[in-house]
C-alpha cells in the first residue's frame, strides 16, 4: 500500500540481487514481513512469493487474540502448501492456551514467547535475545536446506 501511495514499483528481481550480494553463510539475516503471507508486494507478487524467491526459511510470529488460532494455522498450511521451510513459532503476548492449540495442530516447534512489555529498550531486547537464542540456534542447526 505504501509503495502505491508513493508511486513506487517494487522489483522482486532487484531485491533478489541485493539479497544475494549481502547474504553470507556465517551471517544471519532477518527479513521481516508485515501483514501476512498474502499481502501484495506489487501488482503481481505476494509476500509468500518473495519468501520463495529469496529461498529463506520462516519463523511464524503470532499474537494471541480471538481468531489467532485460525490465522496461525492458515499461515502454517499456506507455507506447507508452498513448500516453504518453517523453523517454528514465536508467540507474542502473555501466555494463553492458544499456544497449545496451535502447537498441537502444527508440525512446527515452539521457539519461544515475547511477553507483553511496558517499554521496548536495549535491556528488553537483550533479555529476549538471550532467552530465545538457545532455541533459535537449535532450530537453525537442525535446518536442512
Amino acid at each position: 500500500m505504501s509503495a502505491k501511495i508513493d508511486n513506487v514499483e517494487i522489483d522482486v528481481k532487484h531485491i533478489q540481487k541485493k539479497f544475494s550480494a549481502i547474504r553470507k553463510p556465517d551471517r544471519r539475516l532477518i527479513v521481516e514481513g508485515a501483514g501476512g503471507l498474502m499481502v501484495p508486494v506489487n501488482d503481481t507478487v505476494l509476500f509468500v512469493d518473495l519468501i520463495r524467491a529469496l529461498n529463506i526459511p520462516v519463523i511464524i510470529v503470532t499474537n494471541q487474540y480471538l481468531g489467532s488460532i485460525n490465522h496461525a494455522l492458515l499461515t502454517s498450511m499456506a507455507l506447507e502448501v508452498n513448500k516453504i521451510p518453517v523453523l517454528g513459532w514465536i508467540f507474542n503476548g502473555n501466555y494463553l492456551t492458544n499456544e497449545e492449540d496451535i502447537l498441537q495442530r502444527s508440525p512446527f516447534p515452539k521457539i519461544g514467547r515475547i511477553e507483553t512489555e511496558e517499554e521496548v529498550d536495549k535491556g528488553m531486547i537483550k533479555k529476549y535475545a538471550d532467552r530465545l537464542r538457545p532455541a533459535l540456534e537449535a532450530v537453525l542447526r537442525n535446518f536442512q536446506r
